[in-house]
């Protein structure tokens, strides 16, 4: 690990804001009738997803094809409820944590998102959102992690070379892919992971400020 880092970067969804992946289906279960377990069989991560989550389509493109693709006869207005109902708050650790960091360093947030989640997450969260320096949503700048492109678009906004960066993500494909352009990365796999990283990390720094 570089001793010293200017650039933090923090994925959203199970890093920054608690998520609950079950919650979408009961709500839809609920409007249908099918139950929460049989729709989570029928849904997958699809190109049209990827496509949604790059900004390539529209909310109410993507959505009908959800609702073909879940067989679901419900309204658009039913399944965007369920569709946001996965956000459970914030972790108030990462929070403490970020506020720790922010006087040495600069923080931002990358997130593979699409509008709705971004339209709802920003009216849910916009105090919490203003510790991040920038906030930057595939939906908004058209391309996802784990793409190298992503990436190396980050670093050229910041401005920061390879070595000063870290990048926090639940994601271990996109952690794998941060890696293999050269940014140290961490796999957050608990509410615990940030915390204890950046305890670590300033008890180095500290340390190293008084040799």
């Amino acid at each position: 690990m570089g001793l010293r880092k200017k650039l933090f970067i923090f994925d959203l969804g199970n890093v920054f804001i608690r998520t609950t992946y079950n919650k979408p289906f009961e709500v839809w279960g609920c409007y249908s009738g099918v139950s929460a377990a049989e729709l989570l069989e029928r849904f997958h991560f699809d190109e049209a997803f990827q496509q949604y989550e790059r900004g390539e389509i529209s909310s109410s493109q993507y959505f009908g094809h959800f609702r073909n693709l879940m067989r679901l006869g419900i309204n658009e207005a039913q399944i965007v409820e369920g569709w946001n109902a996965i956000f459970d708050g914030i972790h108030e650790s990462v929070v403490e944590s970020i506020n720790r960091i922010k006087k040495l360093s600069s923080v931002v947030a990358l997130s593979n998102t699409n509008r709705a989640h971004v339209d709802s997450a920003v009216s849910l969260y916009s105090e919490n959102f203003k510790l991040f320096d920038e906030l930057y949503f595939s939906c908004e700048i058209g391309m996802r992690k784990p793409e190298e492109r992503i990436y190396r678009f980050v670093l050229e906004k910041s401005g920061m070379d390879l070595n000063e960066v870290i990048f926090f993500d639940d994601d271990l494909r996109n952690v794998i892919g941060a890696r293999e352009i050269g940014i140290e990365s961490v796999h957050v796999v608990d509410g615990t992971t940030v915390k204890s990283w950046v305890q670590n990390y300033l008890d180095r720094v500290s340390s190293f400020s008084w040799c």
